[in-house]
């Protein structure tokens, strides 16, 4: 479903991988707010459990983290 409505919006997929489905969602969420906010509007449209670490190029020094099931580490 979310892979597909990305799709519609001009994201184009170079696997058939869920963490990619992730990485087009983050990318779509971001605004001037930076990753912190751009991940935490894509978690409220996942479902399922995860575990997910994402760096953005615009602040390589900053690591966002975030579970929906068991501890990451």
């Amino acid at each position: 479903m979310l892979k597909h409505e990305l799709q519609q919006q001009g994201h184009e997929f170079k696997t058939e991988t869920d963490t990619e489905i992730v990485a087009h969602l983050v990318e779509r969420e971001m605004k001037d707010d930076g990753l912190d906010a751009a991940v935490r509007r894509a978690l409220k449209l996942m479902r399922g459990m995860f575990a997910i670490v994402l760096v953005s190029v615009e602040d390589p020094e900053k690591i966002v983290a975030a579970r929906n099931g068991p501890p990451i580490v």
